[in-house]
């Protein structure tokens, strides 16, 4: 070896041995450099509040229980969590309207005690809380309008009537009796 390559190894070993090893320091509190930025993860983080609230206000809008938010007369789990979601919405004032959307049958009576129940347990009293049989009333909104809406805005306005034969510049759905022979 020349002397050159011999400077080079004493100079570059000790360096790559330290490179290789870095400079850890073990922490004795136990808590990492990084908690400080990044706090724990939990119910408070920001993110989690907003979605916490728009699963709330959408919960609250739509307001409708299905028989698949039921097992038998008691309301489950998936019908608990929408019921918990809409009685912590702090959009819209009390009473919390609950639309039952099944048949009004023999289970009817109790599936709505079993919601009254859950509602008391939740933390609402009974006159907070208001069931009604039928879909929300306020939860649908009909396509024809904003579809002739934006045929107008996009300039195609044929001046055909809006309704169920078509609307705008859409022609009707052709028939059986305009098929090809």
């Amino acid at each position: 070896m020349t002397m050159k390559s011999k400077l080079f190894s004493a100079l570059t070993i000790p360096l790559m041995l330290a490179l290789f090893a870095g400079c850890r320091q073990e922490d004795q509190s136990g808590v990492g450099a990084n908690d400080e930025f990044f706090p724990a993860e939990g119910p408070n983080r920001p993110y989690q509040q907003f979605q916490t609230a728009q699963a709330a206000a959408g919960a609250r809008h739509d307001a409708m229980l299905y028989d698949y938010h039921f097992n038998g007369p008691s309301v489950n789990s998936l019908g608990q969590q929408k019921l918990t979601l809409m009685a912590h919405a702090e959009d819209v004032p009390f009473p919390v309207v609950v639309y039952m959307v099944m048949p009004h049958d023999a289970l009817a009576a109790d599936r709505s005690e079993s919601v009254r129940r859950f509602m008391k347990d939740v933390g609402l009293l009974d006159s907070q809380v208001e069931i009604r049989y039928g879909p929300n009333p306020d939860a649908s909104n009909p396509a024809g309008p904003a579809i002739d809406a934006l045929t107008k805005q996009n300039g195609g306005d044929s001046g055909a009537p809006a309704g169920p034969t078509g609307g705008g510049s859409y022609p009707a759905a052709p028939t059986a009796g305009d098929a090809p022979k």
